[in-house]
């Protein structure tokens, strides 16, 4: 678009081109999260995730005129690949996907859960000896750091609502309204009305023809 002369025919085809190709990473991402948590929500009752900040883990780091940001071309891929995957989507769909199924989405403090060993829960940056290796300078266990941290949250959750463990910022997704409200798109809840009405008087809101429900005579 940038060598098209602007608001000319070509520049409104590449525009069009450019809109098309943003539309369907867009319906990539969400058909992917629908399908994801579609399948969470039906294999399990209790989910356990983390409270992840995502509007401060995806700030810029630029900085200010006086003090200036460092690795700034590194943190703005790193925010770029945070809000492409959808964090936040994907928590909001499972949260009233579990609801709508009877389930239970607990959110947890994401702190020291990769450091904290799930054996011996003991807490120390020295049990990450890598990015991804975790070894626990207690007890020995030694596992990946992500499995650690899947680990944790899990076991934080379970705690909160096996004896209500006073947990930072842990809260557990509670439902606006009741499980058996199932809050459906404006067209698909219109659609049920008819459908119910038209079994009820099938005579009545028949495509066609009279309109108006036929008195039988009593016999």
């Amino acid at each position: 678009m940038s060598r098209k002369v602007k608001f000319s025919s070509n520049w409104r085809k590449a525009k069009a081109k450019v809109t098309k190709c943003h539309s369907d990473i867009v319906n990539a991402r969400k058909d992917y999260l629908h399908k994801t948590t579609t399948t969470i929500a039906r294999a399990h009752a209790l989910v356990c995730m983390e409270d992840l900040q995502v509007r401060n883990m995806s700030k810029s780091a630029r900085g200010t005129l006086e003090q200036k940001g460092t690795n700034v071309a590194a943190k703005s891929g790193l925010n770029k690949a945070i809000l492409d995957q959808g964090w936040f989507e994907f928590r909001r769909q499972l949260g009233y996907k579990l609801t709508w199924r009877g389930g239970l989405l607990v959110v947890v403090d994401p702190k020291y859960t990769s450091r904290t060993c799930p054996a011996g829960l003991h807490e120390s940056k020295d049990n990450r000896m890598s990015q991804a290796k975790f070894e626990c300078v207690d007890c020995g266990y030694v596992n990946n750091a992500d499995i650690v941290g899947t680990l944790s949250v899990l076991a934080r959750g379970q705690r909160v609502l096996a004896c209500g463990e006073d947990v930072r910022r842990t809260k557990v997704v509670k439902p606006r309204r009741a499980i058996s409200a199932k809050q459906e798109p404006a067209e698909v809840t219109k659609q049920g009305e008819i459908h119910a009405q038209r079994r009820r008087n099938p005579l009545r809101l028949r495509r066609g023809g009279c309109q108006f429900m036929v008195n039988k005579p009593n016999i």
